[in-house]
């Protein structure tokens, strides 16, 4: 056997067992019950992008081969062979009989979300939960923030609306349901994800119900769900802010990207839609103008020894591009830096009475 076969988390996960949620399984990080705690809400998380786990409860992690490892009881060397020997012939969620569609060029994908956000509106509950971030009622139009359709109905005759001048086939979030488009995904609202020259290259929902603290979902049809001439989304990475820059900020999450590059005039943000999640961070940082990169993730990446691996590989790719590499820190009760940027906006505008520095 010839170099390293780098094992599926979910070939690994369902050789040891786990319960997985079906709901999550078109998702990148798919959600199953960690065997290492008590967990009855599925809390760990499987990266389907990187092939790492992570419990959200306990703080367990590793990738495919160390998971099998604890499970099992064997060695990493043990476990690696038995994986090979055996991933072949394990049970596979089986394969969906729908036919995939190939990803659509992103000046289609830009179009046709452009002007399914100018067929949707925000509402009112929406609309507060974003206000509450500290985003101006401005910021989020300009933002094109809007909720999802609740009804088959609804969401059938738009789709039908944007059909009649775009092809959907291979824009994610888009399936053919009885012979006519339609689009998937859940309550919430919708969050744009743009690249550095202002395309839309996908969305991502903010769920109503996050289950489990799965808050973010692809705006995605992946055929392996059944969603017939579906398409999966990407992990793009999200791009805010001034481009023209020569700083930019990476952190997790486009819409905290929003709210940070919000209170920082326009500072450029890059936001990578999960700390694993890493694919694109190369290309989009080589794509813009930058001499120095600030690393921005959460302060967990403090304690939690998966989110500083994540944050560790950052500062990898920005000096393997040539980067300037700077993390940033702030007081740890601000998880987020979104969270402490709006709570120093309360205090620079009297709403509260004191603010620790950055």
């Amino acid at each position: 056997m010839d170099g390293y076969i780098r094992i599926p988390i979910l070939e690994a996960a369902a050789l040891c067992g786990l319960q997985m949620k079906p709901s999550t399984l078109d998702d990148i990080e798919v959600q199953a019950r960690c065997p290492f705690c008590d967990d009855k809400s599925h809390h760990l998380y499987l990266n389907t992008e990187e092939d790492l786990c992570y419990c959200h409860r306990c703080g367990t992690g590793g990738n495919s081969v160390t998971l099998y490892a604890k499970i099992t009881g064997v060695d990493n060397k043990t476990a690696y062979r038995q994986l090979v020997e055996k991933v072949e012939g394990i049970a596979k969620i089986p394969p969906s009989k729908k036919p995939a569609s190939k990803l659509a060029p992103l000046a289609l994908r830009h179009d046709v979300y452009y002007d399914l956000l100018d067929l949707l509106t925000l509402s009112d509950f929406h609309q507060k939960q974003l206000l509450k971030r500290g985003l101006s009622l401005e910021r989020i139009k300009e933002n094109r923030y809007r909720s999802m359709p609740a009804s088959y109905s609804a969401r059938k005759r738009i789709a039908a609306k944007l059909s009649a001048s775009y092809p959907l086939k291979g824009v994610p979030g888009f399936y053919l349901r009885d012979g006519a488009w339609t689009f998937a995904g859940n309550g919430g609202y919708l969050i744009p994800i743009y690249n550095k020259d202002g395309y839309i290259q996908g969305m991502q929902i903010r769920s109503d119900r996050a289950e489990g603290g799965m808050k973010y979902r692809w705006f995605s049809s992946n055929p392996a769900k059944g969603f017939t001439l579906g398409t999966k989304a990407q992990t793009w990475v999200h791009v805010t802010g001034d481009s023209q820059s020569k700083v930019a900020c990476v952190t997790e999450g486009g819409l905290k990207g929003d709210v940070a590059s919000y209170f920082l005039g326009d500072a450029l943000f890059v936001c990578v839609p999960g700390v694993n999640s890493l694919r694109y961070l190369p290309e989009t940082l080589n794509g813009l103008p930058l001499k120095k990169v600030v690393g921005a993730y959460d302060m967990d990446k403090l304690e939690n020894p998966q989110v500083r691996d994540a944050f560790s590989q950052v500062e990898k790719i920005a000096r393997q591009n040539g980067l300037l590499f700077e993390p940033l820190e702030w007081d740890a009760r601000f998880k987020g830096i979104d969270d402490f940027l709006y709570a120093r906006h309360l205090y620079s505008t009297g709403q509260v009475e004191q603010i620790p520095s950055i």
